[in-house]
């Protein structure tokens, strides 16, 4: 799958707020996950449609329940995939589900959350991303 898509830079202010709000809520799901184990994202699943705007709501819902449920990574990025391809509109969508995808699957092989915070600020292309990693309640 081709998971090329436009710059971050070129993303309205609102739409870059909403993006770096996805990484936020990974990383604390991330910390959740390495303090409590990946069992305990169970029960904030049902929530996580009104916490997460739109459809990423449902997607990242839909990918933790996997995770959660002990499918292997491999078949969570096939469905991912599957699933940026066939239900994202538009190149923000896309972009969004992206970071979605690589933040569940970072979950999963429980990344440090300062790393999972790294992969995931790298769709920004700021290069001085650790500069970001307080504002996701990160020391670096």
């Amino acid at each position: 799958m081709n998971k090329t898509f436009p710059l971050y830079s070129s993303f309205s202010e609102e739409e870059q707020k909403e993006i770096f709000e996805l990484i936020r809520k990974c990383v604390a799901l991330s910390e959740q996950a390495r303090r409590e184990g990946i069992l305990a994202l169970e029960d904030g699943l049902n929530d996580l449609p009104k916490q997460v705007k739109g459809k990423c709501g449902l997607y990242i819902q839909l990918l933790l329940r996997l995770v959660v449920d002990g499918i292997d990574g491999e078949a969570i990025r096939f469905i991912g995939d599957n699933y940026i391809v066939s239900s994202c509109e538009t190149d923000f969508e896309r972009l969004s589900f992206c970071v979605i995808e690589e933040g569940v699957l970072s979950i999963q092989c429980g990344d440090n959350p300062r790393i999972l915070a790294q992969k995931l600020l790298s769709f920004t292309g700021h290069l001085d991303a650790e500069k970001y990693l307080p504002e996701l309640g990160i020391d670096w």
